[in-house]
């Protein structure tokens, strides 16, 4: 797995842990005040003892959160990739639901042992669990963590159409006060896709986009692109300058993209009857990044950097060029990992000054 797959995995596994976390802590300190003074809990006359419900609860629940991040980003995710949300949801729930009620009796029995000296082969283990099943108490314990469930799912569903690391950085207000920075830009744009669209109809061509932008998951999320936005056949992708330029990670990206594309040729055929291909802009310069909206808040960039972008990906088809670059990053980027060919100085629609464009010559 590729470091930057891994990083990603792990912090969608702690995303769901943390939030076991700080639930665990909420009920621990909950249950704490309602009890007040009492050394045992009224539902069941077990011993109560703060300092160990709080490590039983807040590290039994920490593993929980592991582990249903575990099963949710490394399996269940890619298992209903294709499935609808109330599939999910009441798969999900029910698988959840057993998970939930084995790890209360688990943790319960696990307490009970410490807080009664005995051993687990011992009746007064069964009396108390059977006991503690009938009551409400466990089925408030249910129902709770039942909810923390919800609440990480849903927190992990809206991250995915936010995209990566949106959703934390709406919530710590990263982006609540407008500020510039320096961004590579990416335009791609898919070949003939008019001719796709009216050849394939509307249907059949939306499925095939869908299965294109699809191939270029894993290119961008291995090149630490961040996706700024679809419009119809063109994606947009965008880096910071140091993850950008680091070996030349936002043009790799793009031949990664071209390579799976070709890879995938045979399956585009058979399935839709038409291979799309691409080509793709790059291009550097200063943004304002920033929040915007008031009924549906977005980020976004603004910044001569993407008109310019928009431009250069309009001369492609004029310089029979896979990809063209901009001056500006041509200059950046690390020469000796890429060749270039400079097609000329050209006055772009909208632009006082020339821009320098230079065709990147691939080597495969």
């Amino acid at each position: 797995m590729k470091r930057a797959h891994l990083k990603r995995n792990i912090r969608q596994i702690a995303f769901f842990a943390t939030v076991w976390l700080f639930a665990a802590l909420l009920y621990a300190l909950v249950e704490f005040g309602l009890l007040g003074r009492l050394d045992y809990y009224p539902s069941t006359s077990n011993p109560y003892d703060f300092a160990n419900a709080l490590i039983y609860t807040v590290s039994g629940s920490f593993v929980m959160g592991l582990l249903q991040g575990s099963f949710e980003v490394l399996w269940l995710k890619r298992l209903f990739q294709r499935r609808p949300l109330w599939f999910k949801v009441i798969f999900k729930s029910l698988l959840y639901l057993f998970m939930i009620c084995l790890f209360i009796i688990i943790l319960a029995v696990l307490t009970n042992t410490q807080r009664l000296k005995v051993g687990l082969a011992d009746p007064i283990i069964a009396d108390n669990l059977a006991a503690f099943l009938s009551r409400f108490a466990f089925w408030s314990v249910v129902i709770y963590v039942g909810a923390i469930l919800l609440v990480a799912m849903l927190l992990s569903e809206v991250s995915q159409y936010l995209g990566p690391g949106m959703l934390t950085n709406f919530f710590i207000g990263k982006y609540h006060k407008p500020f510039r920075e320096q961004r590579i830009f990416m335009f791609l744009d898919m070949n003939d896709s008019t001719t796709l669209a009216e050849s394939l109809g509307h249907e059949k061509y939306f499925a095939l986009l869908r299965a294109y932008y699809a191939e270029m998951s894993d290119p961008i999320l291995s090149n630490y692109g961040e996706i700024y936005h679809y419009v119809g056949d063109e994606v947009v992708v965008s880096w910071n300058l140091e993850e950008g330029l680091a070996n030349g990670r936002c043009l790799q990206c793009f031949r990664e993209i071209s390579k799976r594309l070709e890879s995938r040729e045979s399956f585009f055929l058979d399935r839709y009857g038409a291979a799309p291909g691409c080509k793709a802009a790059f291009h550097l310069g200063e943004v304002t990044t920033g929040e915007i909206g008031e009924l549906k808040k977005a980020l976004i960039h603004t910044g001569d950097v993407l008109n310019t972008t928009a431009r250069i990906l309009g001369r492609c088809h004029e310089f029979e060029a896979r990809a063209l670059v901009s001056g500006e990053l041509k200059r950046a980027l690390p020469e000796s990992n890429w060749n270039f060919e400079q097609v000329g100085t050209v006055n772009l629609k909208g632009k006082t000054e020339d821009t320098e464009l230079y065709k990147v010559l691939w080597d495969d």
